[in-house]
């Protein structure tokens, strides 16, 4: 909100999605709708303005300790200069 909204509140007439393809798939349908998507899930059904990149923490949950592959991926992310 303080990056986006200049520190308002989200609506309270905001309606929760829970993939981007519900999101992309709601906005499609919803006159006024505004959506958070990242690019490759732009759609033909859907204005697409170019908006300034908006970055967001990477919340990782495992069910006992991660795989090698998936600590792999960690160290990644974790070294990534982002």
């Amino acid at each position: 909100m303080k990056k986006v909204m200049d520190g308002r509140p989200v609506t309270e007439s905001a309606v929760e999605a829970f993939d981007y393809y519900e999101i992309r798939d709601r906005i499609s349908r919803t006159s006024g709708a505004i959506g958070i998507d990242p690019q490759g899930f732009a759609s033909a059904n859907t204005r697409n303005p170019k908006t300034v990149p908006v970055r967001s923490e990477i919340i990782v949950v495992t069910k006992g300790q991660p795989k090698p592959e998936v600590e792999q991926l960690l160290k990644f992310i974790k070294d990534y200069n982002w």
